[in-house]
């Protein structure tokens, strides 16, 4: 990649300053899929921080295809399914809008990682 670079995201040191936040955010996320699990609580924290990577992955697809590994994203999709069969206490109504947000969040960033994976 170039030192100078007219995108957002086209030199080493910027698409580099997007990846940390990209671990951050795949480190919180990954925490709090744990924390979710482990004390079931009917959080939407692992909601908002796949959110915050599907919009990253709007900008900035290809450096969150690389920061998010394949093996990190899967695990977060079988603990969200762990966490979502776990919440026998949380009311029907918000399992349904719960799963229609992410399985909308899963489907658009199977998407844009896989074609992201795929161009690069």
């Amino acid at each position: 990649m170039p030192y100078w670079n007219g995108a957002l995201d086209g030199s080493d040191f910027a698409f580099d300053a997007v990846g940390v936040i990209v671990l951050q955010t795949v480190e919180r996320l990954e925490k709090e899929a744990n924390l979710v699990i482990e004390k079931q609580h009917p959080e939407q924290s692992m909601l908002v921080l796949l959110g915050v990577l599907d919009l990253l992955s709007d900008e900035f697809p290809k450096c969150v295809a690389v920061h998010f590994r394949k093996r990190q994203y899967s695990a977060i999709k079988e603990k969200y399914i762990a966490w979502r069969n776990s919440c026998a206490n949380v009311p029907q109504q918000h399992l349904i809008e719960f799963e229609s947000t992410a399985n909308a969040l899963f489907e658009n960033l199977d998407r844009k990682l896989l074609s992201a994976r795929h161009d690069g």
